[in-house]
């Protein structure tokens, strides 16, 4: 009777991601509709061009920084892409089921685990297809895209990425929560 039960709750479990990803690819092809109807064409894994600077106090140094928050820097096109409503809102669902079932990951038995796992991944690549960037592979903190258990200064070596997070250009939709070089006195560097 048990393995039954474990049958029909593979079958549900099934069902329900079959569910989840049809919705995912309709959302995602009315969002591909909605930009060609407007011929926008969204950057690649979160590429935006380079600011153009409103006067020429800003050097080149800082018109190329990504999260550089000064009024005098503008960022056309990650603006303009920013400013299509619909789609902010659709990457802001998505970033937000992805936290939400990245939290409940701890409290699921190991077969659900796989299942959400791969949720997980398959909700990052839709994101990262839609022009997301990913935020997994620095190597620096910045308290701007990442988050850790403790305060740390700019420019710690991160260690491990323990949750991807999510940014078109200076724009972060979610922190990736990260492990960072331990500092201090008994740290051994």
């Amino acid at each position: 009777m048990a393995k039954s039960g474990f049958i029909l709750l593979g079958r549900r479990l099934r069902d329900l991601s079959k569910l989840v990803f049809a919705q995912l690819k309709r959302v995602s092809q009315q969002l591909i509709a909605l930009v060609f109807q407007r011929r926008e064409v969204v950057p690649l894994r979160g590429d935006v061009p380079s600011p153009q600077t409103a006067d020429e106090g800003v050097s080149e140094a800082d018109a190329n920084e990504p999260f550089l928050d000064t009024p005098s820097v503008r960022y056309p096109e990650e603006d303009r892409i920013l400013s299509n409503i619909p789609w902010v809102k659709l990457v802001e669902e998505c970033v937000a089921l992805y936290s939400e079932i990245d939290d409940l990951l701890p409290s699921m038995t190991e077969s659900k685990q796989d299942l959400a796992r791969h949720m997980l991944d398959r909700l990052a690549e839709i994101l990262q297809r839609s022009g997301i960037s990913l935020i997994e592979d620095d190597t620096e903190f910045d308290p701007r895209r990442h988050k850790t258990e403790s305060d740390v200064p700019s420019g710690t070596t991160i260690v491990k990425t323990l949750r991807r997070g999510f940014a078109l250009g200076r724009r972060v939709f979610l922190k990736a929560v990260v492990q960072v070089e331990p500092s201090g006195p008994n740290s051994t560097s």
